[in-house]
């Protein structure tokens, strides 16, 4: 992703895998970049594949997802799918 005036970076964890994780006031979905899913393959379900606008202006294809993927950022547990 493309860091903005909008856009926090924080050091978090997905399993024991440690991420930047750069969080956008503005957006609406959350994604991880493909060498991070490639790390969890194993977890991700496949889509019908749907073509997403990001910050810059660029588009992004997205083709699977990590049901329930828990992340943390310190001490903080979250959810997402």
């Amino acid at each position: 992703g493309q860091t903005t005036a909008r856009t926090v970076r924080l050091l978090g964890r997905i399993d024991k895998q440690e991420v930047l994780i750069l969080v956008d006031s503005g957006s609406s979905h959350s994604f991880i970049s493909e060498s991070v899913a490639e790390c969890f393959a194993h977890r991700i379900c496949k889509l019908k594949p749907v073509t997403v606008r990001v910050a810059d202006g660029g588009k992004l294809t997205c083709s699977g997802y990590i049901p329930e993927c828990q992340w943390q950022v310190q001490q903080h547990k979250f959810s997402t799918d």
